[in-house]
């Protein structure tokens, strides 16, 4: 059995130095108070100080891994026994040394190495009784009351070691699995936090100030990072607004990344001169990016306040809803969506175009305001008929509110954008 811990050598050395110690008392006690002593006696005892200090050298000379503890034992044994022989047999001051030895081997080398250890000792000690000739009479009692201790000290604590270890691993086992767990969903909240940082960093928080339209914002995050997304492009020349909303699928770090760099890149695009042709080149962008099976809805709108006019393109996007002010009636700009963007390289998407008399709203939301609990499109449709009347902000309150009630706290990214056509235009 080899060493495997750098502790144990400390622990070994601290009882090695104790050990060396308690012999060297023992003989210095012999010596003052039983120095008529043969002088095998005293020879036996030096050399069991003499053994004591070669094996300190040792223990601090060797490398950890070439240390056999078998081997120690057993020559401890062997020079105790020598030692006990010469100063009282089975009766010596060094035999007790022996219940150290045998609780030794039993820390480390469990119930086997305890028993065996164990019924060496005693062995030994039975030896020691029986060659002891002015100590004959009392071989029966040495055997009896003296040997079957080391049996059961070495037995007993190697039993105990051995459900320590066992139970101790598996505490080990559990608190390590735990402990990994803990620092996974500590890595994971570290990087949801980081997600969501870079997500308000790179959307805007509120929506511009255009003339001729009032614009409404609304975006809260769940406890998960989504990849919602929105954008606004203004044309200061022309007045003109575009504007996107998308969602990209899936959670985490990878969804918040490629939102983010949708954002960034479909102002460079020019949507404002061509719009088509700016998403087909985001289509063809994405699908070079995205994994498989991963995409991004996108609803992108243009906006001409002076003239009254709304182009739409849908790319998978839930689509946005129009209230009439002259009747309150809602119309659905769902028609002729196109597919998601970056599941296939060839894209196309129709353009649809409405027409905003004064007064009218424009809901755009994505899918984290119809799939949240007790909400759906009928209840938003409910909504925006109740309270579009009094405005963009009270509608966006009202739905928020609404939301709220429900849901304690988000399960998705909620993206809200209301725009109305002032009735002054």
């Amino acid at each position: 059995m080899l060493l495997e811990t750098e502790e144990f050598p400390r622990l070994l050395l601290r009882g090695r130095w104790a050990l060396a110690l308690t012999e060297a008392a023992i003989s210095i006690f012999l010596a003052l108070w039983y120095h008529e002593r043969p002088a095998a006696a005293w020879i036996a005892m030096a050399l069991l100080l003499a053994y004591n200090g070669v094996v300190l050298v040792q223990l601090y000379r060797l490398p950890i891994q070439r240390i056999p503890l078998r081997l120690l034992v057993v020559l401890d044994l062997l020079f105790l026994g020598n030692a006990a022989y010469y100063t009282g047999a089975a009766t010596s001051p060094y035999l007790g040394l022996c219940y150290l030895i045998v609780f030794a081997a039993a820390l480390f080398g469990n119930l086997k190495g305890g028993l065996l250890i164990g019924a060496l000792a005693g062995a030994m000690t039975v030896g020691l009784g029986l060659l002891d000739p002015e100590k004959s009479r009392y071989r029966w009692e040495v055997v009896r009351d003296t040997a079957p201790y080391f049996v059961i000290v070495g037995g007993f604590t190697g039993y105990l070691v051995t459900q320590m270890k066992t139970w101790f691993t598996r505490y080990q086992g559990s608190f390590a699995r735990e402990l990994d767990q803990r620092r996974t969903e500590q890595a994971r909240q570290r990087e949801l936090e980081l997600a969501r940082e870079i997500q308000r960093s790179s959307l805007p928080l509120v929506a511009p100030d255009v003339a001729g339209l009032v614009l409404v914002l609304r975006t809260e995050p769940s406890l998960e990072v989504g990849g919602d997304l929105h954008v606004f492009i203004q044309d200061p020349i022309g007045g003109r607004l575009g504007l996107a909303i998308g969602d990209v699928s899936g959670k985490g770090m990878a969804a918040a990344l490629i939102a983010t760099s949708i954002g960034y890149l479909l102002p460079y695009l020019d949507p404002l001169r061509s719009p088509q042709q700016a998403l087909v080149r985001l289509n063809k962008d994405l699908c070079e990016r995205l994994p498989d099976s991963s995409f991004a809805t996108l609803l992108y709108a243009e906006l001409a306040p002076r003239e009254g006019t709304l182009r739409l393109w849908n790319a998978g996007h839930p689509p946005a809803l129009l209230w009439r002010a002259r009747d309150g009636h809602i119309d659905s700009a769902a028609c002729g969506q196109a597919p998601p963007l970056g599941l296939f390289t060839i894209w196309h998407a129709p353009e649809q175009e409405l027409t905003l008399a004064p007064g009218d709203i424009v809901v755009f939301h994505s899918d984290g305001i119809t799939e949240a609990q007790g909400m759906g499109e009928m209840r938003l449709h409910q909504l925006i008929r109740e309270n579009a009347p009094a405005g963009p902000e009270a509608l966006a309150n009202r739905i928020i509110e609404a939301l709220r009630a429900e849901n304690t706290e988000p399960v998705d990214d909620l993206t809200l954008l209301i725009c109305q056509r002032c009735r002054e235009t």
